[in-house]
């Protein structure tokens, strides 16, 4: 079995989405929104307009993840913005441009809209945007591989963060540049901006942010061959992705655990979590994830030399991943 760990890498915007969900229901947030849209219609065409404009946009984009509201609504703002000549609102859309393209892994043009929202927010002296600006921007040159500018942008993000005291955004980007870190095989930095980020967050009681960092650090110390800490987190961060009904991270962090029981030899406490993660990843339809949970399960089977359930669950392996194609 393949028990390397994939490195648990989360974003300034994903990890905003998720703190915000954790307290916010998707019926909430549709009832919320559209209730703004009914305010909508009744305004006048000023800034009061394309700021609650923006303030939809953003609801879509965080709240429930709607990637074609986001293009609509931002298109709507940066429109009215432009007419009114609101030079704000024109780079709020803008952004939100840029960031349905780094969504859909369009990253060329979302350096291109980041850049731009990032040159009107500095001409309008809006620091907090362009501490998003500069953030947004690092993530995407990471993504695209250019992890050097990536932490340069990040790092001047980061700066933005620590005057404002901006816990969140201190606690998101710290973690960002743990991630370009661990990209790198730098474990001894990965590690030190992922505490940071734990020990803020833990400060400011986001358990969400609390168990991925507590995943992040368990994924350096596995790096590490550090076996025993890596799963003393692990299991740390499925305790508070159980209390918070985080299925999918609950099932990840299973994953985890019983990979590191895998390479232990100890197949039944590995079979254990794994049949609890496949559990989670077929009540979530996740085909691939649940392929991959049942080869790990086939092989825990085979390590106990159960050899008629391990051949059960690899070819179940196989016909998932035959139906994703």
């Amino acid at each position: 079995m393949n028990a390397s760990l994939r490195i648990s890498v989360f974003n300034y915007l994903l990890l905003s989405m998720m703190l915000l969900r954790v307290s916010t229901s998707t019926a909430q947030s549709t009832h919320r929104i559209d209730s703004l849209l009914l305010t909508l219609e009744t305004m006048k065409e000023d800034t009061f307009k394309a700021n609650l404009l923006s303030e939809i946009t953003k609801s879509y984009m965080v709240e429930l993840n709607n990637l074609e509201k986001v293009a609509e609504y931002s298109n709507k703002v940066f429109v009215l913005s432009k007419k009114i000549n609101f030079k704000r609102g024109i780079a709020v859309g803008i952004f939100y441009k840029g960031f349905f393209h780094w969504s859909k892994g369009n990253y060329v043009p979302a350096l291109y809209y980041y850049k731009q929202a990032l040159k009107i927010m500095e001409e309008i002296g809006s620091t907090r945007a362009v501490s998003y600006c500069y953030l947004n921007i690092g993530q995407t040159y990471s993504d695209m591989g250019n992890t050097e500018e990536g932490l340069n942008y990040m790092l001047k993000g980061l700066k933005i963060k620590e005057e404002l005291n901006d816990k969140i955004g201190l606690e998101i980007g710290y973690n960002n540049i743990g991630n370009i870190f661990m990209t790198q095989g730098n474990y001894t930095k990965a590690l030190t901006y992922y505490l940071k980020t734990l020990r803020i967050a833990e400060a400011e009681n986001h358990k969400l942010v609390v168990s991925y960092a507590y995943i992040n650090v368990g994924t350096v110390f596995y790096s590490q061959n550090k076996m025993g800490e890596a799963l003393v987190y692990f299991k740390k961060a499925a305790v508070i992705q159980e209390e918070l009904g985080d299925k999918s991270g609950a099932g990840s962090s299973y994953s985890s655990i019983g990979n590191i029981y895998w390479q232990k030899k100890q197949f039944n406490d590995a079979l254990s979590y794994h049949l609890k993660d496949f559990k989670i990843k077929e009540a979530l339809e996740d085909r691939q994830g649940a392929a991959l949970a049942s080869h790990c399960v086939g092989t825990d089977y085979f390590g106990l030399k159960n050899y008629k359930q391990a051949l059960f669950y690899q070819l179940k392996s196989l016909d998932l991943s035959e139906q994703i194609g």
